[in-house]
């Protein structure tokens, strides 16, 4: 796949955040076959580092790994079990403004 006008430079370092799940490894596939370099080490050695954020609503969570990135794919949810909606809610909305916030600075 050859893309035209691209916003990210060739050989860049892309975050994919949830490269575990079904939709985050198609998205490696694809990001490794538009030539960019993911942070992520399972499937294919060499071309991907595994960073462990242990607690996604922590606040600084994510500013180490995003060191050196130069884009960011956020394709985690959290699991949880909790039969209080209120609970999951919070926590996906404070995982998610997380990253966000970590892929600004």
């Amino acid at each position: 796949m050859e893309i035209k006008d691209r916003a990210i430079p060739i050989n860049s370092i892309i975050v994919v955040i949830g490269a575990n799940g079904f939709i985050g490894l198609e998205t490696c596939e694809k990001l490794l076959q538009a030539r960019y370099d993911n942070l992520f080490d399972e499937k294919w050695p060499g071309k991907f580092e595994l960073i462990d954020v242990v607690d996604f609503e922590e606040d600084g969570a994510f500013d180490e790994a995003f060191k050196g990135a130069a884009g960011v794919v956020y394709v985690s949810m959290p699991i949880i079990f909790d039969p209080e909606p209120a609970k999951v809610v919070a926590t996906t909305v404070r995982s998610t403004i997380n990253t966000l916030e970590a892929s600004c600075s």
